[in-house]
Order: structure tokens, then sequence, then C-alpha cells
């Protein structure tokens, strides 16, 4: 049989590296290095093995045609999104592979509304927001959800913690600047039994984390990525979404940053690598997501369940979220047609276990059990 062959846009930059690590490991896949440096993407291969090659090509030249021609599945590791857009998605698709990108976000999600009947007829899928955050933030969700389904049978609330005090590229935080001045004031709030209800930047508040982070300022704030599962999941009385790992002087320069012009954008993007920078010499590089549900048992008793997922290693989790979505693609796990965020395509419980094997740690426990004491999940 021929082996599939996994096309990487950017493949030698730090996330793309990871995505083609992490598919050695995961596939039989060949693998190409895509980017405008012969010479590194030449070298990545060289380092990775027989089975990955290197290629010169650019998102904005017919060459991004010849990159994705033949390929089974295109994985977009270059950016920023605000400026490629759809480049990389248009690209696959008329080369008729599958895509995955663990940017893309709102912006490549609606360039492609109206024409999903078009891929599902041929059997395409899109994959977006396929990264760490947002990505493996809304499916973690959704994966506590299908935990807490085993002993609840009422859901009163679903709260996501999220935070990442990582410095940030500066690729990565043109997108970040784009996605404050698109979403800051209009993601704040939450859903009451289905229904989106505005918060406000003023609604900021104390959440109690674990161990080493404690109490934390943390603030509402919603991805549209987790609007679908919030909109379908109408039994949780409250369910929101906060950002933490915020100092105030942070929180400050975002608010600045979704004020500016197009003109100060380039402003924007140093006033925010600044300000993410102190928060990582404050917290340490990494992140964390907690997911805390809370409802009643068949006996009407209160109880839930909990899950706190954590890294240091932040490029490893933006990398190897993307490579388990172009695993499972291959061997057809994922079945979703379409272009779709990561959290609405895959099946949480399998993701998860193949992230865990892959090296991702997160610990679940349901709380208070029959006896008032934490019992771990299974």
């Amino acid at each position: 049989m021929t082996r599939p062959v996994v096309s990487i846009v950017g493949g030698y930059g730090a996330t793309g590296e990871v995505v083609a690590t992490e598919l050695l490991r995961l596939t039989d896949c060949a693998i190409r290095i895509g980017g405008r440096d012969r010479g590194r993407a030449e070298g990545l291969s060289a380092r990775l093995g027989p089975r990955v090659s290197g290629h010169r090509m650019d998102v904005f030249e017919p060459s991004l045609a010849a990159f994705c021609a033949g390929a089974s599945v295109v994985v977009n590791c270059a950016g920023p999104t605000a400026r490629i857009g759809p480049r990389v998605a248009e690209a696959a698709f008329d080369q008729g592979a599958h895509m995955v990108d663990p940017g893309g976000y709102e912006s490549v999600h609606d360039a492609f509304a109206g024409r999903r009947d078009e891929l599902v007829r041929r059997g395409l899928t899109g994959l977006i927001s396929a990264g760490w955050i947002p990505g493996l933030s809304e499916v973690f969700p959704r994966y506590m959800h299908t935990l807490a389904s085993q002993r609840l049978v009422t859901f009163d609330s679903l709260e996501l913690i999220y935070g990442d005090a990582s410095a940030w590229s500066t690729t990565g935080t043109l997108d970040q600047v784009e996605h404050i001045r698109r979403n800051l004031f209009r993601a704040s709030g939450l859903y009451r039994g289905g229904r989106w209800r505005r918060g406000g930047l003023g609604a900021a508040s104390i959440a109690r984390l674990p161990a080493p982070w404690g109490r934390q300022l943390a603030v509402l704030h919603l991805f549209p990525e987790l609007r679908g599962f919030a909109e379908s999941h109408p039994q949780y009385r409250r369910l929101r979404s906060r950002a933490t790992l915020l100092g105030v002087r942070t929180l400050l320069t975002m608010t600045a940053v979704a004020l500016v012009g197009d003109r100060r954008r380039r402003r924007a993007v140093r006033w925010l690598q600044t300000a993410f920078r102190r928060e990582a010499e404050r917290y340490g590089n990494g992140g964390l997501l907690t997911v805390t549900i809370a409802g009643r048992d068949r006996s009407g008793a209160p109880a839930g369940c909990r899950g706190l997922l954590h890294d240091s290693r932040h490029y490893w989790l933006t990398g190897v979220v993307p490579a388990v979505a172009t695993a499972q693609l291959l061997d057809g796990t994922i079945r979703a047609q379409g272009v779709r965020y990561l959290g609405d395509a895959v099946e949480p419980n399998r993701f998860l276990a193949q992230l865990e094997r892959a090296g991702l740690q997160f610990d679940t426990e349901f709380d208070p059990g029959p006896n008032g004491a934490a019992a771990r999940a299974a």
C-alpha cells in the first residue's frame, strides 16, 4: 500500500517540528517539511530521518499548491492567521487533502461557512483551533462532561478556568492581538441554560487554583470555539469560562490592545509581548486547564467532578494536539467533515487517551463521593 503523506507548512518552526516528531511516532506516514528557507527544511528532515523530506515553499506563491499535491493531510504551522487567512486550507482542499491548523480560529471557520456541503460531498475535513488554547481547552470540558455523566443525573454548573503564562513569539502574539481586538469585549459573559448572557470586563473574581498557583485573578472569557458545546447543553444552569494567570497590568494592556487602530498594530504586539513576558517571569512558562462540574447524583445528593491539566511544554502542547488530530484523520477515527473547530469534531475520550499515551498528564476526580472523600475517576 502507498504510504500516506503529510505536508507540514511552516514545518521547521517550533510547533512544526513537534508535529513532525510526534507524527513519526504515531503513524507510518511520509512527512514533508515546507518553508521559505530550503536549507532549514532540509536540515530538519535530515535530522528526523528517511521518512521526512524538506521542501522550499511559500504560502503566497504557487509553490503552496505543489506542496499540498499528493498529501493526505496538510498541517498548517505557519502564521499569523491574521495575515495568511484561509490560504492553506483552500490549497489543501483544492488538492483533495484534509487540513489541520493549530490556529485558523474564527476567521477561517467563517470563510468556509458557505462551503460545508461541498466539502462534505468531497469527504474533506478541516480542523481549526486544533492547538493548546484554543483547542485542547475545548476538548477537555467535553471530556469532563462525559466523565460526569457516569454519575450525575442533573447538572448545575460547569466552569473552565484556563491560563498560559508562556512567552509568545511575534507570530503568535499577532494572532493574540487580532483575537483581543475581535473578542475581548464580546467574549465576556457566560451561558445560562444554553443562552448567552453578557458579563463585563469588570466581572473579575478570585479563582482558587491548586498549588503552586493558589489564589489568582480570573476574568470571564469564553472562546467562540466553546459556544457550540454550551448551546447544545442547556442542562447546565451556569456554564462559564475564566482566563487566569493575568496580572492587573496585563489586563489593562489587553484592554488598550482591544482599542487600538490598525496603524498601531505593531505597537500593540510589543505591548502584549512585554506583558506576556512579565507573566512568564512571574509564574514560569506553562499553562493549565481546570474543569469543575457540579450537579446531583441518582440519590439526589450533591456531587461533581473536577479535572486538572497542566504542562510547562508550551510548544510541545501546541504541536502534539494537531499531530494526534492528524493521526486520527489518517486512521479514520475522526469522521466529521467540513471545516470544524477541533472540539466539535473529535471524540473526547479517544482524543485524550491518545494524548495521554503521547505523554500528556492530567488528573480527574469525583468529589464528593458517598463518604465525602474525593475518589479518583477511572
